[in-house]
């Protein structure tokens, strides 16, 4: 008997510049695609009044065009990743991102890693990230 693993959805927020690393601002996880899309929205709403005006007025327009929501929704719930970008001023993108992921369940006890993984900590958020009072947050990876 075949059984699909759960899906889940992963939501990221980073600030993309030409010539450099993308710095990682912001993530969360969601059961289900409206939420993946109300965060997307959220996080883009919470930096509106930091962009430049004519940023501003593009973010707030989308933020009211209701039709591309469900558009989002139907787009993850087929499999579909969701993207959105906002340009700033220094030539650079803040992008935000939500895909379907499937997740493995949870194990017992007795399947725990023998040690932790080790903490490494993102990049510093560059200068228009900063502008803009977005900080880079601690991510988790195998060195």
């Amino acid at each position: 008997m075949k059984h699909s693993l759960p899906r889940t959805y992963w939501c990221h927020a980073e600030e993309v510049v030409p010539g450099a690393v993308d710095v990682p601002l912001s993530n969360a996880t969601t059961t289900a695609p409206g939420q993946a899309v109300h965060w997307v929205r959220e996080s883009v709403r919470s930096i509106a009044p930091a962009l430049d005006r004519s940023a501003f007025y593009a973010v707030w327009e989308w933020l009211g065009n209701h039709p591309a929501v469900d558009a989002a929704v139907i787009a993850l719930r087929q499999g579909k990743p969701y993207v959105y970008t906002v340009a700033t001023p220094g030539g650079g993108l803040l992008r935000w991102t939500a895909y379907p992921v499937s997740v493995l369940p949870l194990v017992g006890p007795g399947c725990l890693p023998a040690a932790p993984l080790p903490r490494t900590v993102a990049p510093p958020p560059s200068a228009a990230a900063q502008a803009l009072g977005l900080d880079a947050h601690p991510s988790w990876s195998i060195a």
